[in-house]
């Protein structure tokens, strides 16, 4: 497994990855796959480059990316907040979950911020386990965060200190 900052040559990898992350599992991401799918590539590359994404490869092949941005506003800076992470499911089990968030967490010191923040669905227990063993702890729970056709989905807040 190799862990990188994603490039601009990555991008349609990166682009099909998320297509895949968003149709399969749209309970855990706030993004709906047909408003993603209308980006056009310079608005991907420009997203994921901003977004600071990283990649997680096995044997060339990108499986799983996560990216972090701080908060906005000198108040906020200190804050940044994990994004999108993902392993596709023929990648799991390998410990590329925990290696994506040690990076981001190894990142968002890097950038200055001494408070990690990220969002789960409350259904999915395995990723909230994982947040967890890595130190963070909900700090709330939003009732109806996301509607998907029609139903509700709730998610957890977490955070932790970085220093």
């Amino acid at each position: 497994m190799k862990i990188r900052p994603l490039q601009k040559n990555d991008a349609p990898a990166w682009r099909n990855l998320r297509l895949r992350m968003l149709g399969e599992h749209p309970e855990a991401f706030g993004e709906h796959v047909d408003d993603f799918r209308k980006r056009d590539e310079p608005n991907v590359e420009q997203m994921m480059l901003g977004g600071h994404v990283h990649g997680a490869f096995l044997d060339e092949t990108l499986v799983g990316s996560a990216g972090w941005h701080s908060q906005q506003g000198a108040k906020r800076a200190h804050i940044g907040v994990i994004w999108g992470m993902y392993v596709a499911p023929e990648a799991r089990s390998r410990g590329i979950g925990g290696a994506l968030l040690d990076t981001m967490l190894a990142e968002i010191r890097a950038g200055g911020c001494s408070i990690a923040q990220l969002g789960v669905s409350e259904a999915n227990n395995v990723a909230r386990q994982l947040y967890e063993s890595a130190g963070f702890a909900a700090w709330g729970r939003e009732e109806a965060a996301l509607c998907i056709d029609g139903r509700m989905v709730a998610e957890y807040h977490m955070w932790r200190r970085l220093d």
